[in-house]
Order: C-alpha cells, then sequence, then structure tokens
C-alpha cells in the first residue's frame, strides 16, 4: 500500500532536469512564454538551455532532452530521434519604405525582381537564410550580392537604414514601423519555413520533456503566422 501511495505520488509530480537546445533565434523569439508557463507549472523541474546552430546542436542531440532546430536541415538527425513540426511560419522581405523597391511592390515581390540589389544575409547556418537560397535555386537565379549580419535584428535595423534588403521571419518583425515595408515574396503563395523539434523515442523520452511537449501541444499561441496560411507542403 505504501509503494502504491508513493507511485501515485510520483505521477502527479514531476522533477528532475530538462535539457533544451536551440538556436539563438528560437530562443529570443518563440520559447520565452512556454520555458515561463512551464517553470510556473512545474517549479520542481530545474531546466537547463543551451545554444548554437542547428548544426552544431543536431551534432550533440545526445546530449540534450529535446532539441529545437530551423529547417531546412542541412544535417540529418541521429536516427534514433524523431523529428516533430512545430511552427510554420511566413518569410517576408524587409526595404526601407522610401526605397524603390517597396514602392514599386506593396502587395508583394518576386525573386526574379532582386537581381542587384544588395541583400542583409543572416549567418550561414541560419534556417531563414537557407529557405530563401533554396528558394533561389528553384528558380534557378544566383541570390544578389550579399552583407552578413549576425541576427535578425540586425537585418532589421540595416534594412531602415538604407543598407539594403534583408529576409526576416513573420513573428521578429515589430508589429508596427513607420521607416519600414515587410513585403510578402513569391504572392500569392508566401514563402514558408519551419521549426521542428527532435525528440527521443517515447520509451527514451524523460518524464519532464514529456510534461514540455504536452504543454506545447495545448498552447493555445497560433503555429503557422503570416499572410495567408501555410501551404500543405511547406
Amino acid at each position: 500500500a505504501a509503494a502504491r501511495h508513493f507511485a501515485r505520488r510520483l505521477q502527479r509530480r514531476v522533477e528532475g532536469r530538462l535539457r533544451i537546445a536551440l538556436t539563438v533565434t528560437i530562443g529570443s523569439y518563440y520559447l520565452p512564454c512556454p520555458l515561463v508557463a512551464f517553470q510556473d507549472r512545474y517549479p520542481g523541474i530545474q531546466i537547463e538551455v543551451e545554444t548554437g546552430s542547428s548544426r552544431e546542436i543536431i551534432g550533440r542531440a545526445k546530449d540534450f532532452d529535446l532539441v529545437f532546430v530551423e529547417e531546412p536541415l542541412e544535417q540529418l538527425p541521429r536516427s534514433d530521434y524523431i523529428r516533430k513540426p512545430w511552427i510554420k511560419e511566413e518569410i517576408l522581405l524587409v526595404a526601407r519604405r522610401e526605397s524603390k523597391l517597396a514602392q514599386d511592390f506593396p502587395e508583394g515581390v518576386s525573386l526574379c525582381h532582386l537581381q542587384g540589389e544588395k541583400v542583409l544575409w543572416r549567418e550561414a547556418d541560419s534556417g531563414v537564410r537557407r529557405a530563401v537560397e533554396r528558394a533561389f535555386g528553384r528558380v534557378r537565379l544566383k541570390p544578389p550580392i550579399h552583407i552578413e549580419l549576425p541576427s535578425a535584428q540586425g537585418v532589421i535595423e540595416a534594412a531602415r537604414a538604407g543598407l539594403g534588403i534583408g529576409f526576416v521571419a513573420a513573428s521578429v518583425l515589430p508589429e508596427e514601423d513607420a521607416g519600414l515595408a515587410a513585403l510578402r515574396i513569391n504572392p500569392p503563395e508566401g514563402l514558408w519555413w519551419r521549426l521542428a523539434i527532435l525528440v527521443p523515442p517515447p520509451a527514451k523520452r524523460s518524464a519532464a520533456a514529456a510534461a514540455f511537449l504536452d504543454l506545447l501541444d495545448r498552447s493555445s499561441e497560433p503555429r503557422v503566422r503570416g499572410g495567408v496560411p501555410a501551404p500543405e507542403d511547406g
């Protein structure tokens, strides 16, 4: 009877630690609110967070309970990890509001109209950058001359200053910005990217990881962000 009582107590209480790996972008814009909600609900769980590029953290997946990555991936995850789709979001082009590009294409711009533009790229491991470069490749266009910046906020500020155009995820942009135009890419479909979670199989999943995944699944926050619903094929 004592053992059964102790087992019931363990089932109701989740303790231990949750080891999470993620990119700087995910840690800055997508996970802070879920992590706060999780800590409020499970104060007995110690959360450990480590950041790195998707390539780096995939290579060390075995060291973590959950790995949050930006797609498209250049490196396949460990075969014993499950890829769980998480957020699907539109990529927008940002440019100074007074720029000719923003004036000529207020409803959205095709990639073929960007030849000759100075592009403010993120670093090579950025998921947004990889998605945009692949989009250029699909239409057989060479990406324009670029300046490389280490953060989405850096791209936004440089675009606002008139140094070029950039590509950022919809959630990263401020709601209103008098000096910045956010344009859809290849309307009406748009250009989309994905965030995903690499998780161990259920038999190897910690109670803390299972609890956090359950919280994300129950979240009322929309998982598709952009001008129109994301296409089924991403």
